[in-house]
């Protein structure tokens, strides 16, 4: 959602449905084949729930959102970057997101 993009969970099929102006991502838990706007992909993470909360792969959601994905080992921290946001996400939980001066 801090990229924009509409996130839907259907719980009796247990599917994931992400929808920006662009892409449609849909996840299923536990397993290991997404759809980016009805391709198939092969994750090498499924999508799980822990204590009730769904955790997708970031990494994977976020290029299929066309967003840049790193990770700062030293801090820890992903950072996520698309023309018009930055997000930081160093510990679960804690969110920080920043508008880029060149949106």
């Amino acid at each position: 959602e801090q990229l924009g993009a509409t996130v839907s969970y259907d719980a009796p099929t247990k599917k994931v449905t992400i929808h920006s102006k662009t892409q449609t991502v849909t996840l299923t838990v536990n397993q290991k084949t997404a759809y980016i706007n009805g391709a198939e992909q092969l994750l090498d993470v499924p999508a799980k729930v822990v204590n009730g909360r769904t955790l997708v792969p970031l990494r994977f959601v976020g290029q299929a959102l066309n967003a840049t994905v790193d990770w700062n080992g030293a801090t820890q921290t992903v950072v996520i970057t698309t023309t018009a946001t930055t997000v930081i996400m160093p510990k679960p939980g804690k969110i920080q997101t920043f508008g880029n001066q060149n949106s």
